[in-house]
């Protein structure tokens, strides 16, 4: 009885010929069972159609049952991403075949490997639309069932991706659109390898420990390993032998433009998540106490939103640091218009061997991977351990506590 706008012509002129339709109706399941049908039932009689009259709407055999029913097309489902096509396996049912909720329809094969098509609904299979082993489009039809009419109407999209939850659409932000496209830049026109070292900090972690409280006191915020990394690269990007890394390329990539100051890059993750790398311009000339405020200044204003434009622009090398996130080693890509990124492991404890006295003793080391991808048009191997083995050695000499005096 359910009445649908879109069918109220069609309505109006069906419901003066119920009688009728019934008596068809009966008189086509009889035949279908090879019994006489019953004697149809008298026809009210009605008002004679004007001469003008449209002619009856044919009602197709296939839409009419003994009960209120619709026909629904069963649809190949998109199994991976890169998938176009399915091939038909073999069908489990035959046309005019009941099925049940959950009855195998056909069984399909895709990119991925092999797969089945359920019937969502009780029903009848009333038309196969493809043929065993033929290529089939992701989204046609390979089969039409009969179901009634009271399946939900918002139920029919879900047909064809049986037992698979709606898809839920997430638009990207803008932020996270440009980082995809620098990403595929960096990909396409920058030939990045990389080398990887381990950081041996037992010494400066427990300093920075017994420190802790005096850090908070003195500077407002506790001093991080983001921050003690990024000053063991600015000291080492100092050095002549590591210069390279503070220019950038021509168009052409044909010369290395070095700057005489440090300009640094730090990835910080803002508001849903996306991702930024503002710059810690002339980062050589300051001290781990101008380091930490001016990450401190950074991060606050990437988290509200607030960053400037002209702070994530400059840098020669940024730092990743996925320590926080408990990731101990990844693989960045160069950001287009520098020449390298480091990655910065957890900190974590490992047994290694440590000299004593010209014999090595095992203990337990608080150690962090260190890993720098760099674009090797300008550079190899050993231009990129030079500078790996300086950023970790000035890591692992620091001084925490002639810090702390000399910024107080």
């Amino acid at each position: 009885d359910r009445h649908l706008p879109y069918h109220y012509a069609m309505e109006q002129d069906l419901l003066p010929q119920e009688a009728a339709i019934v008596a068809a109706v009966q008189q086509m399941l009889a035949e279908r069972r090879g019994a006489p049908a019953a004697s149809p039932a008298p026809v009210p009689a009605g008002p004679a159609p004007s001469p003008a009259a449209a002619p009856a709407i044919q009602v197709p055999p296939a839409a009419v049952s003994a009960t209120a029913s619709r026909r629904l097309a069963v649809v190949v489902p998109k199994q991976s991403p890169t998938d176009e096509e399915a091939t038909v396996i073999r069908f489990h049912v035959k046309e005019g075949q009941a099925v049940q909720s959950g009855t195998i329809l056909v069984e399909m094969e895709a990119n991925k490997g092999s797969f089945e098509i359920e019937s969502p609904h009780p029903g009848r299979v009333i038309e196969l639309r493809a043929r065993e082993g033929e290529r089939v489009r992701i989204g046609s039809t390979v089969l039409y069932l009969e179901v009634a009419e009271s399946v939900a109407l918002d139920e029919l999209d879900r047909l064809g991706e049986p037992g698979v939850p709606a898809i839920k659409e997430i638009r990207l932000t803008p932020a996270q659109l440009q980082v995809g496209a620098l990403a595929v830049k960096s990909l396409h026109e920058i030939p990045a390898v990389s080398v990887e070292c381990e950081a041996d900090v037992t010494r400066v972690a427990q300093a920075r420990e017994e420190l802790r409280a005096e850090f908070v006191k003195r500077w407002g915020v506790q001093v991080s390993y983001t921050h003690l990394i990024l000053w063991a690269m600015a000291q080492a990007l100092k050095e002549e032998r590591n210069e390279g890394f503070r220019g950038r390329l021509d168009e052409k990539a044909e010369r290395l433009l070095i700057s005489p100051n440090v300009t640094l890059g730090l990835a910080i993750v803002g508001r849903n998540e996306d991702l930024y790398s503002p710059v810690l311009r002339r980062a050589d000339q300051m001290s781990l106490h101008d380091i930490v405020r001016r990450v401190k200044d950074l991060t606050k204003a990437v988290r509200e939103g607030q960053v400037n434009v002209a702070d994530l622009y400059g840098a020669t090398i940024t730092l990743t640091n996925i320590g926080p996130l408990q990731g101990q080693r990844g693989t960045p890509f160069v950001l287009p218009g520098q020449v390298a990124m480091v990655a910065a492991g957890s900190l974590i404890k490992m047994p290694r061997y440590v000299d004593q006295g010209g014999s090595l003793r095992l203990e337990p080391r608080d150690v962090i991977s260190l890993k720098l991808v760099f674009d090797h048009r300008p550079f190899n191997g050993t231009h990129a351990m030079s500078l790996l083995r300086s950023i970790r050695d000035h890591l692992e000499s620091m001084d925490l506590r002639q810090h702390l005096q000399e910024a107080t």
